[in-house]
């Protein structure tokens, strides 16, 4: 029907009138064909489908891209060494006194060893060989104390009280054949040229100094790596 109108019409109305009806024509087909060149913008500008894809907010692994690494899992090392309990500390303090005190009485055993051997020069013999005794007596009471510790807590506890006994026992025998020497030359006779030569102190001297230096020395292997690990002293075997 358009087109029979169209031709009635002189030539010159019909160009007039097909430019005017072309121009809202393109105007309603090129939304329908591109819809996305009419879509706004999110920042005035262009469209986001205008440009290639759109940036992603993940890192990229091969272009170094600033997104945060996940968190690790699991629980982070640590090079802090585990502490002793309180109780486990005090056990082992409780040790290390008794081998404090067997020390003290070592140094009265060795001033009255001294003295007797230069014949009571200094406080006499009858001191020493009283000091000699007190000290055998002593220690013969500090083993038992070992004894009677609690050491559950404490790494190589029972093998600790076993040893510490022994070199307690062994020393107080010691001491004892050291008072008997000192007792022995308190005759009025006492000669430093021949003091020594005596049996007793040839005892004490002898195979009975060795085994308690021998038990002495087995505790302190044993007992200085683990005095380390509670700050407590190390010792030496001539020292207690």
């Amino acid at each position: 029907m358009h087109d029979e109108i169209l031709r009635t019409l002189a030539p010159p109305v019909r160009k007039t009138l097909v430019r005017v009806l072309a121009v809202p024509l393109v105007l309603l087909l090129v939304p329908a064909t591109h819809p996305w060149s009419y879509l706004p913008s999110d920042d005035g500008g262009e469209s986001p489908y205008s440009a290639g894809a759109p940036e992603s907010s993940a890192s990229d692994p091969a272009g170094g891209g600033s997104a945060e690494e996940p968190p690790p899992t699991g629980t982070p090392a640590t090079s802090t060494a585990p502490t002793a309990s309180a109780e486990e500390a005090a056990q082992a303090g409780a040790l290390d006194e008794i081998v404090e005190k067997s020390a003290d009485y070592r140094t009265s055993v060795q001033t009255a060893v001294d003295d007797a051997s230069a014949c009571g020069a200094a406080q006499g013999l009858d001191q020493d060989a009283s000091a000699l005794r007190g000290a055998a007596e002593a220690r013969s009471s500090l083993a038992s104390d070992v004894n009677a510790l609690t050491l559950d807590q404490v790494t190589r506890g029972l093998d600790l009280k076993v040893l510490l006994q022994e070199a307690l026992r062994l020393s107080a025998t010691v001491d004892n054949h050291f008072a008997d020497w000192a007792a022995a030359v308190d005759d009025g006779s006492c000669s430093a040229s021949s003091v020594t030569d005596q049996a007793d102190y040839l005892l004490a001297t002898g195979e009975a100094n060795e085994a308690a230096a021998t038990a002495k020395q087995d505790f302190v292997d044993a007992w200085n790596p683990i005095a380390e690990t509670y700050a407590l002293r190390s010792w030496r075997a001539d020292q207690f």
